[in-house]
């Protein structure tokens, strides 16, 4: 015991409570044993030998990559040996935001705005090739093998390589995605009588459609209110997903739009998300609010107004869109 409560305080607790940095350097072709050393030191691990053995144990030691890094002084080794295996804070390190409700299109410019050295047909090629890793997995269940990863590439800010691939960008934001999914919500996926897809697609209309955790809970119960009557949806963030447009309400004449995502005149869900939605978005879908609202329409300024009739949802069409 004295000897595993000593292994877990030389792994777990920081050789230092000073957040001051220092810059180590990892050259390129280092082995394990030379990173312990240098880290050593440097004075950022008590132990070299012991950091070789945690990064081997822990099954790191071979995604530990060459770079300088820039590295606190409070930094447990489990933390060091993360930071090294990432590539975060290093000088080639690249940090990317991904907002909530983005599409493919829009995270790929996002990606290539913070020089990440991939081409549209690289990124493309990667999406269009349906799953990431394992389809059997559950995060794909429902998903047609023919459509792309819109709605995996989860929101969130990534340190990335310098010279990632595309593959290796996608790999990383659908594991992500996919460690975001808890016990908790796993168990509420399963027992819906909907599709993990079904859900995920769902979720991109809340995240385009309001803003608030409590507006998307309540749009989640309108919306799964009207599939359950094979009432349209009628959201119009899936006409801006066939126009380009950002409108809060769409016009006549994309009413009339030929499209199945025309959830005016198509009744159920649109073949695929829409947009890659953040995890309240997915939280709201697994945890729909019990409510009367049947309509909601949102204001020029972004706001959800829920309704339980046809002629209240009409008097505040008048007022929002006289």
């Amino acid at each position: 015991l004295l000897v595993g409560g000593g292994v877990w305080f030389l792994v777990s607790v920081p050789i230092s409570d000073d957040a001051a940095t220092v810059d180590v350097s990892i050259a390129d072709g280092a082995g394990v044993s030379e990173i312990g050393e240098e880290l050593e030191s440097e004075g950022v691990v008590r132990s070299g030998a012991l950091f070789g053995v945690y990064a081997r144990f822990s099954g790191r030691s071979r995604l530990l990559r060459a770079g300088t890094y820039t590295l606190p002084l409070n930094l447990s080794m489990r933390e060091v040996v993360q930071r090294l295996a990432t590539g975060e804070g290093s000088e080639d390190d690249v940090t990317v935001t991904i907002p909530e409700g983005f599409n493919n299109t829009q995270v790929f410019t996002a990606l290539v705005d913070a020089e990440l050295p991939i081409t549209a047909e690289e990124f493309s090629g990667v999406t269009a090739r349906g799953f990431s890793g394992d389809s059997s997995d559950f995060i794909y269940d429902g998903k047609p093998e023919e459509v792309d990863l819109t709605g995996y590439l989860f929101p969130d800010t990534y340190n990335f390589y310098s010279d990632s691939t595309a593959a290796q960008v996608v790999e990383k934001m659908v594991d992500n995605f996919k460690s975001k999914i808890t016990a908790d919500l796993r168990a509420k996926i399963e027992a819906s009588p909907y599709s993990f897809y079904e859900l995920l697609t769902l979720a991109s209309i809340i995240e385009k459609e309001v803003r608030t955790p409590e507006e998307r809970r309540l749009a989640a119960g309108v919306f799964f209110r009207r599939l359950s009557d094979n009432y349209p949806l009628q959201s119009d963030a899936t006409l801006n997903f066939v126009t380009g447009k950002k409108e809060t309400r769409a016009s006549a004449s994309d009413l009339t739009i030929d499209s199945p995502y025309n959830s005016y005149t198509h009744v159920g869900l649109p073949p695929t998300p829409i947009a890659n939605p953040g995890l309240e978005s997915i939280r709201a879908v697994l945890d729909p609010a019990q409510t009367e609202y049947y309509f909601f329409l949102t204001t020029p300024e972004g706001k959800a107004v829920f309704s339980r009739t046809l002629e209240e949802h009409n008097r505040q069409k008048a007022i929002y869109y006289p």
